[in-house]
């Protein structure tokens, strides 16, 4: 089929976008149009208003208001916003500027676009203006919207019989602006933030095309009082961009954006729930590649990473680095936030490869952080050099193969030509004809070409292109400038020329011609990129997007799958409604579980989500009970449990060895090639409403809602008292936990312990991630990149156990783990450090002494136990009357069980003196190796016809079996706390809330 044939379908009736319509032109409603709204001013300029009219700010906020109810928009607005009050930025004879600025909020793909060129013409049509500008944040929108501008004059002429006249602003055709000014009909300027925020803009200037006006070309816009269109208004709450915009001199403002930030003036949000809950855009499925083993790569030759260099809100510059840390013997990857200079790496990492490696300085332009050995890191250097990423950019190159191979063959017979998006670390990984990257796909696609009955008669370099924005030619050509010394003058200049031409034929391509990509008859189908393609540029056939790159904070994981969400089209350009096909694949490079997660931080972040995490959480007073601390039992008890302790160890050095070697021969101990996890899921927002029904008393009716983007609606009624945890009703209302119930009539209030709070005219609401996680895969593979480790240095910094025990240790290795060493010599010393510590720890613990000092007390009773203690109402439980505290800070489920359940309960056969939660100060002092210890419960109770007293200390746990205890050290804690109890001839167990017999 013809590409001049393609022509994309456009419809007026879609509820949301005639809703969205609507909220922008009744801001206005009640301005009379008259039939000579047509204002002339003595330049024959034409304005929307003259300058001595303005609206009346009470008129203005009651139409926001009705709009907003009318859209279901909480809270309404109670004073109408204006723009940042500022100066105008060059033109100082005219001072400050003041309009409102309105916000429209749509979820990308949603048809942003044609609301805002709608908007325009009912703008029109309802009050006479003509006067419009539309302000752009990037080249890539530009060219975008000049598209659908050309796109829609058809449709919009058969809709309202006009059409817009468009005039663009760019480079010095200053001479458009006065054009733009007497037009007569819909006017509508296009023109980039970057045209008219410095003072040097052409736009400032005198020029000879407009020589006789007595103006400069700016003022010929000023003069029109137009309204603003702000496309991605994100972009623009910087000082100057309010400056510029404010030189306008506008009318009114309109934001559009899918993450504006602020929102001031909000008058229509369509949410990301919304929009997948009715098909206006793809639904979303995530296929992570995480790297299991990633300590055995290397992040460049100093093993750093830069992640990003920003300006703190105070103004300080800090700058986040993916570094390798070694604790306890253990090297792992973690972030590091530098905060100043003169930090030392080595410091805060204890890596051996950051010795001498100081912070000298950080840069934001470019992003850079340099050292005091001179050395400087980009973060283009960084995504070069991290080691090990070729082979996992080569499984994500093939995986998105696999998923276009599939997706085409699925859509091809419904006429749909199926488009993948890469995101690429480095432009010159790309760009040169011998480049990894193309190297890569040409070897993954020609693998399995011939099982695609589409694909297999196409060559790798016709179905990939690639589009990247250069600051300046020579930057573009950049890998041609190491080619001079193996061409001569002539054919580098034929390089240059061929190079520059490629360029802009996929400018033409990827950026303008959105049909002829979308035709079967252009055979690209694969496109790379580096940052250009974000916000402003999509194709509604983008079906994979793949992250051949780490996600910088100004390039968020939101803008990434924003390129693919519309609902993709045929070859006669219409739209292909289908539920089962309109799904976005994203090839992450990291884990499902961290992309989904991350994805979900960026909607809190732009107010989408709200985080169910405690936050302003009121802070509860437990009081002491006097009559408890003053019996001599209890003293009597706490003295002994104070008395100074020290332990000695007998380590038989041959046992400990023969013990390490029975460990390591044990097969799931055996080493195994380094692997590569592979998790696939779907991505899906679930929208949580909590309204308040009824309050009588302590008690309260409920209802609450549960909207999943996949899912139907659930509704639950309950009937609720104080301490009750909503999350028995809710999986997802983890952390509401009533701490109040106020009965004030019309004014009842009920407060969770999170520090939410929820009124007859309050709702509770939020979003939250319950992305549903299918298959995990782990794939063995060969990695090129391996590092000599000094084992028995890292196994000695974590063990103090000589180095000949350590040798010994490894002479009795299996074979195979000793040659494990060879292939991943950072996997081996992980494994051989954590079990050498599994087997030194238990040794410890079986043959650890304690000997007891009774004339020395180690904690004082009244600091530990101090009248009154604020606890945060996260987890507190009341106690007992023979309790020590009124109150009680749990920790865990379990602890709380085990209060309410045994110790209160079991209390009231009177049995129980009293009972109390051990201080985090309080600690039985262990080897180092294994950390000390904190155990949970003391407990004073009478037994037998003759009331003996006893005295117990019980920790709770989630299992009686201690090989069943989430972590090992837990045991090893518990063994010693037996022997060290058991020498105060103390009753000590490890016991669950469910043990019945737990004071035996």
């Amino acid at each position: 089929m013809s590409v001049n044939k393609i022509e994309f379908e456009y419809k007026s009736d879609f509820p949301h976008q005639v809703a969205a319509v609507n909220s922008v032109r009744d801001v206005f409603k009640g301005v009379l149009r008259s039939d000579e709204a047509t204002y002339y001013l003595s330049d024959e300029v034409i304005t929307n208003m003259p300058a001595h009219m303005d609206f009346d700010e009470s008129f203005l906020l009651g139409n926001l208001q009705d709009i907003q109810i009318s859209n279901g928009i909480t809270p309404q607005s109670h004073n109408l916003e204006y723009n940042l009050k500022s100066t105008t930025l060059n033109l100082e004879k005219y001072g400050s500027h003041h309009y409102p600025t309105y916000t429209v909020e749509m979820e990308t793909g949603t048809g942003k676009t044609y609301v805002y060129l709608k908007s325009i013409f009912e703008l029109n049509k309802s009050y006479g203006f003509t006067k419009f500008v539309l302000v752009v944040p990037s080249i890539a929108i530009f060219e975008g919207a000049v598209k659908t501008i050309e796109e829609t004059i058809g449709h919009f002429r058969t809709e309202y019989g006009k059409t817009i006249n468009p005039y663009f602003l760019k480079g010095k055709n200053v001479s458009s602006l006065k054009n733009y000014a007497i037009d007569t009909g819909i006017s509508l300027l296009v023109l980039t933030i970057d045209s008219f925020n410095k003072k040097n803009n052409q736009v400032y200037k005198s020029s000879d095309k407009l020589v006789g006006s007595g103006l400069l070309p700016i003022e010929f816009v000023q003069k029109t009082r137009p309204v603003l269109m702000l496309d991605e208004s994100q972009n623009y709450r910087s000082e100057i961009s309010q400056k510029a915009l404010n030189t306008l001199m506008p009318l009114a403002a309109f934001n559009f954006s899918a993450t504006p930030g602020d929102k001031p003036n909000l008058i229509y949000y369509l949410s990301p729930v919304e929009a997948l809950k009715n098909n206006l855009v793809k639904r979303i499925q995530v296929l992570g590649i995480s790297d299991e083993d990633d300590s055995s790569s290397s992040l460049g030759e100093k093993g750093i990473y830069l992640e990003d260099v920003y300006k703190t809100s105070s103004g300080d510059i800090n700058a986040k680095l993916k570094v390798y840390k070694i604790s306890s013997g253990i090297k792992k990857k973690t972030s590091l936030l530098i905060k100043k200079v003169d930090t030392d790496l080595f410091a805060k990492t204890n890596n051996p490869e950051h010795k001498g490696i100081v912070v000298s300085n950080m840069k934001l332009r470019p992003k850079c952080i340099e050292f005091q050995d001179g050395e400087v890191l980009t973060l283009d250097s960084s995504q070069n050099h991290e080691n090990g990423k070729d082979e996992i950019f080569r499984l994500q190159i093939r995986e998105t193969i696999r998923f276009h191979f599939e997706k085409q063959k699925e859509l091809e017979p419904s006429g749909i030509k199926v488009l993948s998006l890469f995101f690429i670390d480095r432009v010159m990984n790309y760009v040169p004809e011998q480049s990894k990257l193309k190297k890569i796909f040409d070897e993954e696609f020609n693998k399995v070409k011939q099982s695609s009955v589409f694909f297999k008669a196409f060559k790798a370099s016709e179905v990939r292109d690639g589009y990247f924005s250069f600051a300046n030619y020579k930057n573009k050509l950049e890998y041609l400038d190491e080619l001079n010394d193996e061409y001569d003058k002539k054919t580098l200049t034929k390089l240059r020329k061929l190079q520059k031409e490629a360029q802009k034929k996929s400018y033409e391509l990827i950026m303008k011609g959105k049909k002829e990509l979308l035709s079967f008859e252009n055979k690209v189908s694969f496109i790379f990129a580096h940052s250009s393609l974000k916000e402003g540029w999509d194709n509604p056939n983008v079906f994979q997007i793949c992250t051949l790159r780490d996600t910088p904070s100004d390039d968020t994981k939101r803008q990434i799958v924003g390129r693919g969400m519309r609902i993709c089209v045929n070859q006669d350009g219409k739209r292909y409604y289908d539920e089962e096909s309109n799904i976005l694949t994203i090839i992450a490079n990291q884990s499902y579980k961290s992309f989904c997660l991350e994805l979900q931080k960026e909607y809190a972040k732009n107010g989408d989500i709200i985080p169910v995490q405690p936050r302003n959480a009121k802070r509860s007073k437990a009081k002491r009970n006097e009559d408890i601390i003053k019996l001599k039992d209890f003293q009597d008890f706490w003295k002994k449990l104070t008395y100074a302790s020290s332990y000695s160890i007998n380590i038989n050095t041959e046992k400990l060895i023969s013990e390490c070697a029975t460990y390591f021969k044990m097969q799931k101990n055996r080493p195994e090639k380094r692997k590569v996890s592979i998790s696939f899921g779907e991505f899906t927002i679930t929208r949580i409403s909590i309204r308040l029904i009824s309050v009588n008393g302590k008690k309260a009716v409920l209802v609450i809602t549960k909207k999943n983007t996949l899912k139907g609606i659930e509704k639950v009624e309950c009937d609720v008292r104080e301490g009750d945890n909503l999350e028995l009703q809710l999986k997802e209302l983890n952390g509401y936990n009533i701490n109040s119930i106020l009965d004030r009539g019309e004014s009842s209030t009920i407060e969770f312990t999170n520090g939410h709070t929820l009124s007859y005219t309050k709702r509770i609401k939020f979003h939250v991630n319950v992305s549903d996680l299918g298959d995990v895969r782990d794939v063995a593979m060969e990695f090129s990149i391996n590092k000599t480790v000094d084992v028995v240095s890292r196994v000695q910094d974590a063990t103090n156990l000589t180095r000949r025990t350590i040798r010994l240790i490894y002479k009795g290795l299996p074979e195979e783990m000793k040659n494990f060493y060879k292939e991943n010599s950072e996997g081996f010393t992980n494994i051989f450090v954590k079990g050498i510590k599994e087997c030194l720890d238990t040794h410890i613990a079986n043959n650890i002494e304690y000997s007891i000092n009774s004339d020395e007390n180690v904690y004082d009773i009244m600091e530990m136990f101090p009248p009154e203690i604020s606890y945060v109402q996260k987890e507190v439980v009341t106690g007992s009357e023979n309790a020590l505290y009124d109150q009680i800070q749990v920790d865990s489920d379990v602890e709380k069980r085990f209060v309410n359940d045994r110790l209160v309960k079991d209390d009231g056969d009177g049995n129980i003196i009293t009972y109390f939660k051990f201080p985090p100060k309080f600690k039985v002092f262990l080897p180092k190796v294994i950390g000390n210890y904190n155990p949970d419960w003391g407990i004073l109770r009478k037994v037998g016809d003759e009331k003996v007293t006893v005295e117990l200390v019980r920790e709770t746990k989630g299992s009686e079996d201690i090989s069943k205890l989430q972590r090992t050290s837990e045991g090893h804690k518990i063994k010693c706390a037996e022997k060290y109890f058991s020498k105060l001839d103390i009753n000590y167990r490890h016991v669950t809330d469910k043990t019945t017999d737990w004071m035996d």
